[in-house]
């Protein structure tokens, strides 16, 4: 998302599936936070389309650091790491502080409309930086650490055989081994792991691979199933080892988590799809042409507003989140009006840096 939309390459038949999945993992993650009922753990039918729709837009999040991989682990090609960093602080970071503290006056705001007591009226640089004014803003914390390393990641570029060393390394660490601890309690202690390439720096290295490598037809076919292989655990799985009854901590987490083997499988299925889809006829129509590279422009300052322009309509109308016809179409014009805002937004001069 943050990294891609940095590329105006749409035209370039090698990134317009880049554009395209970038568009429609914004459009997952709204969604996942539309389908928000899911963390009260309802029951019944509305539990079922709950857990399905979380299966099935449990991709985006990897995703969007693959595309960072994709599109900037060769980033020397284009400019320094100077200008590399300065384009990351400016095009990132300060957007994220910035609407940090719009999201700590925001819900002040909201406390004093409902009479609710707070401690202060000043946001505190531990409140910024560790996202507790927002939670969603935790996705920026890894993304931040990425960029941080991506000087170092640089070097690997063309490496092949490094580089698939260090995804299977990473895979077995953080998507194998906590699977085993938490389901067999098998303990395996974490200085086991991969320091080189820990955590989300797996999606980085295996985004690059996939955006850069040639895949044949027979890995294609393998990688799709074992992605609906990943999905189908994740779902069936979390429904039949969650009791039918209480709060979020009743949820059983053995198959959630973006770094586990069932949403590496899916996510990676999902980008292979999209690398191989033909958007080229489709991107040969100027007005969706433009429509496409606007919203692909616009992903990042959707993903800042979207959970404000969610809570507003929720609460303005009184919608009933748990609803699946607000969890489907909701999430369709909670998408539109968000694009619609950052719009807005991008032709206040002094305002569109803050949704680059």
């Amino acid at each position: 998302m943050t990294s891609a939309q940095q590329l105006d390459k749409s035209q370039d038949n090698k990134y317009i599936y880049i554009t395209m999945l970038n568009i429609a993992a914004c459009f997952g993650v709204v969604m996942l936070h539309v389908n928000q009922v899911f963390s009260i753990h309802p029951v019944g039918i509305t539990w079922i389309t709950a857990i399905l729709i979380v299966s099935l837009a449990s991709w985006p999040v990897p995703v969007f650091y693959m595309i960072t991989g994709a599109t900037l682990l060769d980033y020397r090609k284009r400019y320094t790491t100077k200008v590399f960093m300065k384009k990351r602080f400016l095009k990132t970071f300060i957007p994220f502080v910035v609407w940090s503290i719009i999201a700590f006056y925001f819900y002040r705001c909201i406390d004093v409309y409902a009479g609710r007591p707070f401690a202060s009226w000043l946001p505190t640089i531990n409140g910024i930086i560790n996202y507790k004014y927002i939670r969603i803003y935790w996705f920026f914390v890894p993304l931040f650490a990425i960029y941080l390393s991506m000087p170092a990641l640089n070097l690997l570029s063309g490496k092949w055989k490094l580089i698939r060393y260090l995804i299977l390394y990473a895979f077995i660490s953080y998507s194998v081994f906590p699977f085993i601890s938490n389901t067999f309690h098998f303990t395996i202690d974490d200085f086991y792991s991969s320091p080189v390439s820990a955590g989300y720096i797996l999606y980085v290295l295996i985004g690059y691979y996939i955006h850069v490598k040639p895949l044949s037809k027979k890995t294609r076919v393998i990688i799709y199933a074992l992605g609906i292989a990943g999905v189908t655990i994740f779902c069936v799985g979390t429904y039949m080892l969650t009791p039918n009854y209480g709060g979020y901590e009743t949820i059983n987490q053995t198959f959630m988590g973006y770094l586990n083997f069932p949403c590496f499988f899916y996510a990676v299925a999902v980008f292979v799809f999209f690398k191989h889809c033909k958007f080229t006829k489709l991107m040969q129509n100027d007005t969706a042409q433009r429509l496409i590279n606007k919203m692909h422009k616009s992903t990042f300052g959707i993903y800042l507003v979207h959970i404000f322009i969610l809570y507003l309509t929720v609460g303005a109308f009184h919608i009933d989140i748990a609803s699946l016809s607000w969890r489907i179409f909701g999430s369709i014009l909670i998408f539109l009006l968000s694009f619609a805002f950052v719009q807005c937004i991008k032709r206040i001069p002094l305002l569109r840096y803050i949704v680059p």
